[in-house]
């Protein structure tokens, strides 16, 4: 049996979506435990952790990168929300990674 052109493209539209809430609410996430860490002060995840979800965001960018001929407009406004998103934790990011990578500072 054969797929209808209408069935596919709703199909690919529930796909779009389901890739589209998927980088915000990854973004949310790291913003969420992020914030907790900062103004609560409480650590739900080892710095760690939290480091490798952050980075791993960037995977929602690259995935619609390597589909751009199928990516919606939905999917890129999620990415560009997602980046918004976690704009305030680049800082945190930036150095932690550095930490990693490099020691801590003196």
């Amino acid at each position: 049996m054969e797929m209808s052109d209408t069935a596919m493209q709703t199909g690919q539209q529930s796909f779009y979506r389901i890739v589209a809430f998927g980088a915000v609410a990854h973004a949310l996430l790291v913003m969420i435990l992020w914030a907790v860490a900062i103004y609560a002060d409480e650590i739900l995840v080892p710095g760690g952790v939290w480091l490798i979800g952050a980075w791993a965001w960037l995977g929602w960018p690259i995935f619609l990168a390597v589909v751009r001929d199928r990516a919606s407009r939905l999917t890129a406004a999620a990415v560009v929300i997602g980046a918004f998103i976690l704009a305030p934790a680049v800082p945190t990011i930036d150095t932690f990674s550095a930490w990693s990578l490099g020691g801590f500072a003196p």
